[in-house]
């Protein structure tokens, strides 16, 4: 999760091949979807019985350079891989292997590699995180890298759900992908319970797009042009899904004057739209509770 200036030089190389997060990590695109479906099937034909789902596999891959070190022990001793893994493969029916990868990546930032079918947590990004809430004072600033690495996890995720189930939708990928992680962490789950720590995890990664903003330097250098909203209206974004996902319990994000109310009077009805549309396009892919 790295600068906007710093990335996209990378991000462009990327971008046939591989996505980038965002401005703290940025995502250049999810790969090729097809433009048409395949035929129907009878409900005779074996071909439409379901095919046994896959999972998702992960592995932390060795670090040489002291920032890469740091950010594999914080990602390592987290089980940040172990704990995502497992969650996507009691929740999504995927119809191939995908990989969760920590790795060392020369840059801050996660990818969705469509033709590696990966997702790429890169240990500069969360090394990078953990500097930046200690800088700010946070008093737990690893678990708050962690808890943003998590998010930006399931954004890689939005992009490779669209990725692999071809799932048509509107508006920018990197504001789908965005909503992706925050209705796998904000709404409850098939289960009905919810996604543990979610709410801390968000409010992290609401705070991390709020230092990385102010990190940003002057506002006529930004690259509006870009994909990605600016990490200022990512933040807002957040509060706005927290808030949203439950406005008596996290009321105090508007009370504090963090949200702005005029933003917070839609916030509920922004949530539930988001959280159905997601509902609806992975309903299909979606493992039943046990």
């Amino acid at each position: 999760m790295t600068k906007r200036l710093v990335v996209l030089a990378a991000c462009g190389a990327l971008m046939f091949s591989a996505g980038c997060s965002g401005s703290k990590g940025q995502h250049a695109g999810a790969g090729t979807r097809a433009a048409e479906r395949p035929p129907a099937t009878s409900r005779t034909d074996p071909s439409s019985e379901p095919a046994p789902a896959e999972k998702m596999v992960f592995r932390y891959e060795e670090a040489t350079t002291p920032e890469a070190q740091s950010g594999r022990q914080l990602m390592a001793d987290a089980k940040v891989l172990e704990n995502v893994a497992a969650h996507v493969n009691d929740t999504l029916n995927l119809p191939h292997e995908v990989g969760a990868v920590g790795k060392q990546c020369g840059e801050a930032n996660d990818y969705w590699d469509p033709n590696a079918n990966e997702i790429q947590l890169c240990y500069e990004d969360i090394a990078q995180s953990q500097q930046r809430f200690a800088n700010a004072g946070n008093p737990n600033p690893a678990e708050a890298a962690v808890d943003a690495t998590i998010s930006g996890f399931y954004h890689e995720l939005g992009h490779a759900t669209l990725s692999i189930y071809e799932l048509a939708f509107t508006g920018r990928e990197e504001d789908v992908a965005d909503q992706l992680s925050a209705f796998m962490l904000l709404a409850p789950g098939a289960d009905g319970k919810a996604y543990p720590n979610g709410v801390r995890i968000a409010t992290d990664t609401a705070q991390d797009w709020k230092l990385s903003a102010k990190e940003a330097g002057d506002a006529n250098e930004l690259p509006f042009w870009d994909g990605h909203s600016m990490d200022i209206t990512r933040m807002y974004n957040w509060e706005c899904w927290i808030y949203g996902s439950d406005t008596t319990a996290n009321a105090g994000i508007v009370t504090s004057g963090d949200l702005p109310e005029d933003r917070a009077g839609n916030c509920e009805e922004e949530f539930q739209n988001m959280s159905r549309a997601w509902q609806q396009m992975l309903g299909p892919h979606l493992k039943k509770p046990r």
